[in-house]
């Protein structure tokens, strides 16, 4: 177990009854066999508990309604894996293929009357290459999500990085199979890589795709952040967003 910051060293430390170590010890603390297995012993049954009582009868109609708003442990996520290149491949990916804000017809909406989900079109069949670094990149982030898993967390953190993998694991699996598959990728896919992919990384590779400055592009997607509920699926709107806002290029360049 990993220790971010002193305060989840001595929340740790106060979870085994422990706290006579804490002058002794720091953030590289590494605990002992023992302490794990007290930990685990008596965290299992209460984030179980909690997790089952968020997906009760009465809870799950919600949570999967409004399943982004149980995705906080993306927030810790992102920021522990802040600088990795897996978030420049996906940044690029996503730019280049899906959200390009200012190239016509990048964004192919095949709109349905019957009411089915919105698909989306690569233009082009990814080549072997780009093909290799995407999966790479989205490989990486599982990794990546299963390497936080050996840090500690705070009971109700605990609880909200769980109920993320849940929606996040399946979803990357699917991605994996349709990108490999030259599949279309759907509006949640395309949400749950817009979600994963670090702001700054993503903000750079729609700059240097569309040749709009980066300090534009972060002023729109701030202001859009501001008055948007980030809890719903966001990533079309906001690209559509900073499209509209850079004023002559109008929607109409950005969902055909």
């Amino acid at each position: 177990m990993k220790f971010s910051n002193r305060l989840e060293l001595e929340l740790f430390l106060s979870e085994v009854d422990q706290l006579d170590l804490l002058n002794q010890v720091d953030e590289t603390f590494v605990p002992s066999k023992e302490l794990l297995e007290l930990f685990i012993k008596r965290r299992k049954p209460l984030s179980g508990a909690i997790k089952s009582f968020r997906k009760s009868q009465d809870t799950k109609a919600q949570w999967r309604r409004n399943k982004w708003s149980f995705m906080r442990g993306i927030k810790r996520f992102s920021k522990s894996t802040e600088g990795k290149r897996f978030h420049r491949n996906l940044g690029r990916f996503l730019s280049t293929r899906y959200f390009h804000p200012t190239m016509k017809s990048i964004i192919s909406l095949d709109r349905e009357d019957d009411g089915k989900e919105n698909r989306h079109d690569v233009q082009e069949e990814l080549n072997i290459f780009d093909l290799a670094e995407v999966l790479k990149a989205v490989t990486s982030v599982k990794t990546h999500l299963f390497i936080e898993l050996e840090r500690y967390f705070p009971l109700q953190e605990e609880v909200e990085y769980a109920e993320m993998l849940d929606v996040v694991l399946p979803a990357l699996d699917c991605i994996e199979k349709k990108l490999w598959l030259s599949e279309k990728l759907n509006n949640q896919d395309l949400e749950v890589l817009f979600r994963l992919t670090d702001k700054k990384e993503l903000i750079k590779a729609l700059s240097e795709s569309s040749q709009i400055d980066y300090k534009i592009i972060e002023e729109y997607w701030n202001e859009f952040e501001s008055t948007a509920n980030m809890e719903e699926d966001v990533c079309i709107n906001l690209i559509k967003y900073i499209g509209e806002k850079y004023g002559s290029l109008g929607s109409s360049k950005l969902l055909e």
